[in-house]
């Protein structure tokens, strides 16, 4: 608020100080008197304390001495609340900070998805190709296959209801020649349903982790 003073309160030494602190104001530019006012509002005071010390040519004492003045010019509304402020700038930290996270998220996800579809695609481009039938539980089913002689079982390690298979369906499996134990059966729920889903999942937390980063960034 707006503070008048009279001269016969003021000791010379006082009154000197402001007459040289005024005068020493008004001799600065539009742009440096406005810097100091919006550091006020903006509850800096400190650095508003410091701006005038380094560009009015006067000593911190004087300095604040004289931001006191500026600050009783400044009426009571144009103050910029610094819990206010506070606020807005935690809840911007933490908006980043969740983008981040999903964003993160959402990387391993499709980090994870990326490698599973190269390992499927190698075992199916260099696999050996056999037919499986399967003999146990289709809601998770077990598959039995023969592979140089050997009668092998597979245990899939998804599952579904209503179930994708019936007992007795036969279905193309990629089989590595190195390891006859690590198969590949060539059908939408398990060659396929993981990569859908991570990936899927993997998209949407990166994009929206992304965009809220971005968004709260600017902000």
């Amino acid at each position: 608020m707006r503070t008048s003073f009279r001269l016969a309160d003021l000791s010379s030494q006082n009154l000197i100080f402001r007459l040289k602190s005024l005068s020493c104001f008004m001799a600065v530019s539009d742009e440096q008197k406005t810097h100091v006012r919006s550091l006020l509002i903006e509850g800096r005071k400190i650095e508003a304390i410091k701006y005038v010390s380094d560009n009015f040519g006067l000593g911190l004492k004087e300095s604040k001495e004289l931001v006191d003045l500026i600050d009783q010019d400044i009426a009571e509304h144009e103050y910029i609340k610094t819990g206010m402020r506070m606020a807005k700038k935690v809840g911007r930290n933490a908006g980043k900070l969740v983008g981040g996270i999903f964003a993160f998220i959402g990387l391993i996800f499709l980090v994870i998805v990326t490698f599973v579809f190269i390992s499927n695609q190698e075992l199916a481009n260099n696999g050996v190709v056999v037919t499986a039938t399967v003999v146990d539980d289709p809601y998770q089913p077990t598959f039995e296959y023969v592979f140089e002689g050997d009668t092998l079982y597979y245990y899939s390690s998804t599952s579904s209801d209503p179930p994708s298979y019936h007992l007795g369906e036969q279905v193309e499996m990629f089989v590595n020649p190195v390891n006859p134990y690590d198969t590949l059966v060539n059908t939408f729920m398990d060659r396929w349903f993981l990569i859908v889903l991570l990936g899927g999942m993997g998209a949407v937390f990166f994009g929206i982790g992304l965009v809220s980063f971005l968004a709260f960034r600017k902000g």
